[in-house]
């Protein structure tokens, strides 16, 4: 049975490597868009109930009578806007978010060692890009990425966990 890696789908390491941290880079953005505007959501719900407070106490000031709709209206739109923006942000948009950035930041981290020749990527090290190319898979949890091509690839994947063991 012969897998295809994803590595098939680039011409070279480096193009993968570009693809992997423009597609980290994104999703960091848009977790962060989204992000923003569900506390802005909290906040209008707040600023508009806020405005539908004092116009009832200018009626009441004035000789109006208070609204029957008032007391319902406020707690419900306040009630249920701030609880589901709340758990919607810190379950699920903050963590992903979090998740990648940090996959975005490991990523550049590694291009920086990269372009360096440091760590890994020294200028003597024998098939840099294809290290770097496994570092990133990794980093960005594409195992199966890792190992499919050939048998060099998986000497190389060992040849890194024996260098992070002696580094340790």
């Amino acid at each position: 049975m012969n897998k295809i890696s994803i590595y098939a789908l680039h011409s070279n390491p480096i193009e993968y490597v570009n693809s992997r941290k423009n597609k980290a880079k994104k999703e960091m953005i848009i977790f962060r868009i989204i992000f923003i505007i569900l506390n802005l959501t909290v906040a209008l719900a707040a600023a508009s109930i806020a405005i539908l407070t004092a116009l009832v106490f200018s009626l009441l000031l004035y000789g109006g009578k208070k609204p029957t709709w008032f007391f319902f209206t406020t707690t419900g739109v306040s009630a249920i806007t701030v609880m589901v923006t709340s758990f919607v942000n810190f379950f699920v948009i903050k963590g992903r978010y979090q998740q990648a950035k940090d996959i975005y930041k490991k990523i550049l981290g590694q291009v920086t060692l990269f372009i360096n020749n440091a760590g890994l990527y020294e200028e003597g090290v024998k098939n840099r890009e294809m290290i770097l190319y496994t570092r990133v898979a990794q980093i960005y949890g594409n195992h199966d990425a890792i190992g499919e091509i050939s048998d060099e690839l998986k000497q190389l994947e060992t040849n890194i966990k024996k260098t992070k063991k002696g580094t340790k």
